[in-house]
């Protein structure tokens, strides 16, 4: 009596097996819409960025250029050649991206600051750190006018402009010869201008001591410092700042995502990846609105 009373409840015409195949599969259809939902309309900003980075870190990856065994010796990454670079296991490509940064003007003060390029990884970098060694001796690129009197009486008339000054008037002043006045445009163009003749320490080589000797003649016009807009400014726009980094930029957009646009530039005291002295520095050069 018991198994004919199962079989009467778990046997299915054909008709019934064709309901039930379309039920499950309007259910299984339905467990996925949230899922598909989620890719095809989260916010475009920071997520397609850093799938754009993943993929360029992969292509590093399976750029191999260098099969052979590879040596490592402690380096200067401001002054390590490319064939020194390459024969530690880097990248045609990152060598480039390394050697692009010096050329804007750029300075690579502690070993961390090779993680600023994105087709450097953490694994390289860990493999990369014990051998880098920062020197921080004072590179003998200028002119020595030290002691000559009729090139002091030169000077002393000098003020020059940083943000309208060429190559060729900087180098006027005693100790600024071609290398580092060629260093001071570039970085003025990766800042966007200057805001105080004291930046000039961030310009790799310049240190204090030299720094004080220009200072006399020098000043900066804030009026022509180019803003970035906080609220529309791309991610690698906002990333080739000096003042900026990848894990700052990062927030700033999810940032963006959550909270629709910044009010005002003091708002980035919210995200952790701010100190005050960041922003303080940075609200020379963003703005609200253009």
């Amino acid at each position: 009596m018991l198994p004919r009373l199962f079989k009467e409840y778990l046997t299915f015409n054909r008709r019934e097996k064709n309901g039930i195949i379309v039920l499950l599969s309007i259910l299984f259809a339905v467990a996925l819409i949230p899922g598909i939902w989620k890719q095809l309309y989260t916010s475009p900003n920071i997520e397609k960025v850093d799938i754009a980075l993943e993929l360029e870190l992969l292509a590093e990856q399976l750029d191999v250029q260098n099969p052979g065994p590879l040596e490592f010796f402690d380096f200067d990454p401001n002054t390590a050649t490319e064939k020194e670079l390459l024969s530690m296991g880097l990248s045609p490509r990152q060598v480039s991206n390394i050697k692009n940064y010096l050329a804007a003007g750029g300075v690579y003060r502690t070993p961390e600051d090779l993680l600023r390029m994105y087709t450097i990884d953490t694994a390289l970098f860990t493999v990369l750190e014990p051998w880098i060694q920062i020197s921080g001796e004072k590179q003998q690129t200028g002119f020595n006018y030290v002691g000559d009197s009729k090139r002091e009486e030169e000077i002393t008339g000098l003020n020059i402009e940083l943000n309208s000054a060429d190559e060729n008037q900087l180098m006027q002043l005693r100790g600024i010869g071609p290398v580092y006045s060629s260093r001071i445009v570039s970085y003025r163009e990766l800042l966007g201008g200057y805001t105080s003749p004291s930046q000039l320490t961030e310009v790799y080589g310049i240190d204090e001591e030299l720094y004080l000797q220009v200072k006399p003649y020098l000043y900066a016009d804030t009026g022509s410092i180019r803003k970035i807009c906080l609220n529309e400014a791309g991610f690698v726009t906002l990333l080739r700042h000096p003042y900026l980094d990848y894990e700052q930029v990062s927030a700033l957009f999810r940032y963006r995502d959550t909270a629709g646009v910044f009010r005002s530039v003091k708002e980035l005291k919210l995200l952790s990846e701010f100190s005050e002295d960041d922003v303080n520095r940075l609200s020379e050069y963003l703005v609200i609105n253009m």
